[in-house]
């Protein structure tokens, strides 16, 4: 689209100058716009993987704990069988 634009400006006499300042400025104000507009987007996914890190870790501490409850069983079933067998 620059290379379209600044070629434009050339065709209707704009000396290369002011059609790059046109084009430099067109593309700031694209380059604003996309970043406005997707602000709200970056936010909403900065908020979801801060819920995801704190589920994630709730996770980790049920695995651990679920871990541990199967290694006691393990190790009580097998205590029971040498002791009581």
């Amino acid at each position: 689209m620059q290379l379209s634009l600044f070629k434009a400006l050339q065709s209707i006499k704009i000396d290369d100058d002011k059609a790059t300042e046109v084009v430099e400025a067109l593309e700031g104000y694209v380059t604003m716009t996309v970043q406005e507009a997707t602000k709200p987007i970056l936010m909403k996914l900065d908020s979801i993987e801060e819920s995801n890190k704190a589920r994630f870790a709730a996770l980790q501490w049920t695995i651990g704990i679920l871990g541990f409850i199967i290694a006691a069983a393990s190790l009580f079933s097998g205590l029971s069988r040498f002791f009581f067998h």
